[in-house]
């Protein structure tokens, strides 16, 4: 792992302030290099962001979390830049979740959305302190894009991204059209901000309807487990949360009340406690 100014850090540097985030940056297996926010003094904790999201998201939640626990935020590849259609496979992000845990001598890993899929594989590929499963979209009844994905696509391609977003919201995540419309109506900011993201979300459910992820291909997972989901989150996601628990040994559920998918911005420091809480008990 490297600094923007030396190359090579001790894989417990000394503490540092947790309103000062350190930009850092480690290598992946296939030589790309992985941008890391690191915050906070504790056990580390991998943070990959999810679909239509950044890095930047995630800071109120390390600032939340820093005085328990270190985080390392990625910036995801496909994300670096907006509307940047990557063809990197799923597996090149499980190594660079990987890579980051491996640099700083072993860690938790916590995915969401896409990431949490991505974050799943990695618990199958290699070693990990623990596990945090934020609401992933695995299927259940019915591919995730299916049919969808290639009208979602053809939006993309001619620029609509705000068609785009409004076509994945509706046959991806299955919101209903007036939760849509609210969102876009009450919320321009959020929706422009993941709209301008739509190209990389071709490549991410492409890439989930192309994977066999059965959810008890996870039972094989080791670490210890949390799967998060909200209540007000579709109905589909917090079965497939309920599913993965079934199925994971040495999981548990955290359910956040009253709240869904982006409990990381609208319950900021609710689930840092529970995340805290989670590491506390299973830290060897």
């Amino acid at each position: 792992m490297e600094t923007q100014e030396s190359k090579g850090i001790p894989a417990h540097p000394q503490p540092e302030e947790p309103s000062s985030p350190e930009r850092l940056i480690v290598r992946s297996a296939d030589g790309t290099e992985i941008v890391v926010h690191k915050r906070g003094n504790g056990p580390g904790l991998v943070i990959a962001h999810g679909a239509l999201s950044t890095a930047e998201d995630w800071a109120p939640l390390s600032a939340a979390l820093a005085s328990r626990v270190t985080t390392y935020t990625i910036e995801r590849r496909g994300y670096t830049s907006a509307a940047e259609r990557s063809s990197h496979s799923m597996e090149r992000e499980q190594e660079d979740l990987l890579a980051v845990a491996d640099a700083i001598g072993g860690a938790y890993l916590l995915g969401h959305s896409y990431a949490a899929i991505v974050a799943l594989e990695a618990a199958l590929a290699g070693p990990l302190h623990g596990l945090i499963a934020y609401e992933p979209p695995l299927p259940l009844d019915r591919p995730i894009g299916g049919p969808a994905l290639p009208v979602y696509e053809a939006a993309v391609d001619r620029g609509d991204y705000d068609g785009a977003l409004e076509i994945g919201l509706a046959e991806f995540v299955r919101l209903p059209k007036d939760q849509i419309a609210a969102f876009r109506q009450f919320m321009p900011e959020r929706w422009d901000a993941m709209a301008r993201f739509t190209p990389s979300w071709v490549r991410e459910v492409a890439a989930i309807d192309a994977t066999n992820l059965a959810i008890t291909r996870y039972a094989e997972i080791a670490c210890p487990t949390a799967v998060v989901t909200g209540t007000v989150s579709p109905q589909w996601l917090q079965a497939v949360a309920a599913r993965l628990v079934d199925n994971v040994p040495h999981s548990r559920l955290i359910t956040i009340a009253d709240h869904a998918h982006e409990a990381h911005l609208s319950a900021t420091d609710l689930l840092a406690s529970e995340i805290a809480s989670f590491i506390d008990a299973t830290r060897q």
